[in-house]
């Protein structure tokens, strides 16, 4: 018998519950093996190495290619596009995409418009064409990407809520109700 999580429990079941995790692990393992990640970050890649970058860091590692976006935008040419700007490490592509302008002064305070969402969801999707892009995972780490994550074609939208939006003095009542509806809208919530 063993003491596991305060309860006692008989050795098969820990036995039987050990076998059932390494099943499970390598089904999930064979189900994204091909998965390529668009991440929506809440900081810049160079900004401070944090959680978002040693995320997209071991994930390319695993072999996915990691779109890592930029929080500033590139200037809109008259269409929706991106550039790669650098790979700073093996199969992370950090990426700014276009917006018409004016750009969003900061993700931390306000949604994307219609319009600025309308367009960086249009830049992705030329992203995921034009990189083959077949399965998609959009991690977002910033309530100001959910309307853009959501508008991504066949793309599994997580919500790595890893702050308290509130308690940073640029959070605002309006990005608090737009955590809210997302919390209830991904299809995964990771915290």
């Amino acid at each position: 018998d063993r003491f596991l999580a305060g309860a006692l429990l008989p050795a098969h079941w820990y036995v039987r519950a050990q076998v059932f995790r390494d099943w499970l692990r390598a089904r999930v393992r064979e189900l994204f093996e091909r998965v390529d990640v668009v991440m929506m970050p809440v900081i810049d890649w160079h900004f401070r190495i944090q959680r978002p970058q040693h995320i997209a860091a071991c994930l390319g590692e695993l072999g996915h290619r990691v779109f890592y976006l930029t929080t500033v935008f590139s200037p809109y040419p008259g269409r929706p596009g991106f550039h790669v700007l650098e790979s700073p490490v093996k199969n992370v592509f950090v990426v700014q995409l276009y917006c018409p302008e004016p750009h969003p002064e900061n993700i931390y305070q306000q949604p994307p418009s219609e319009e600025h969402a309308r367009e960086l969801a249009a830049g992705l999707a030329l992203l995921q064409d034009n990189f083959h892009v077949e399965q998609a995972v959009s991690i977002v780490q910033q309530p100001f990407w959910a309307r853009i994550a959501e508008r991504l074609q066949g793309s599994l939208v997580v919500y790595d809520c890893m702050d308290y939006h509130g308690g940073f003095t640029t959070h605002t009542d309006e990005m608090g109700r737009e955590e809210d509806r997302f919390l209830r809208s991904a299809d995964v919530v990771v915290t």
